[in-house]
């Protein structure tokens, strides 16, 4: 049709609208809980698992190098970088990774 003629970049401006949104606007509580449990489906987790009170390492059984792969995807999520971060190393369930997304955010908006 003529309109795919006229602009073919709208699929992709489509696409990332969606990060555009994260760096101007904070990010809802259940936007974040969202991203960071589709960082753990990346792993094949079921969503079913996915509660605020799951252990990730006891509960979701995850070992260090699966927490590297999620750690990258929600650094891509998040537009952040968490190497080095300590608070981050402080996580032990699903909640304490929505808080510290919450917290940063909320720094953010500042």
């Amino acid at each position: 049709s003529d309109m795919n003629k006229r602009n073919p970049f709208q699929k992709t401006i489509d696409r990332g609208s969606l990060n555009l949104k994260k760096r101007n606007n904070k990010m809802t509580r259940e936007e974040i809980v969202k991203a960071v449990n589709s960082a753990f489906e990346e792993l094949e987790i079921p969503e079913e698992e996915l509660t605020p009170d799951q252990e990730l390492f006891k509960g979701l059984g995850l070992d260090s190098l699966d927490m590297v792969d999620v750690m990258i995807s929600l650094q891509r999520k998040f537009g952040v970088q968490l190497r080095g971060n300590e608070e981050i190393k402080k996580v032990r369930t699903l909640n304490d990774i929505y808080e510290f997304f919450v917290k940063l955010e909320n720094e953010k908006a500042k």
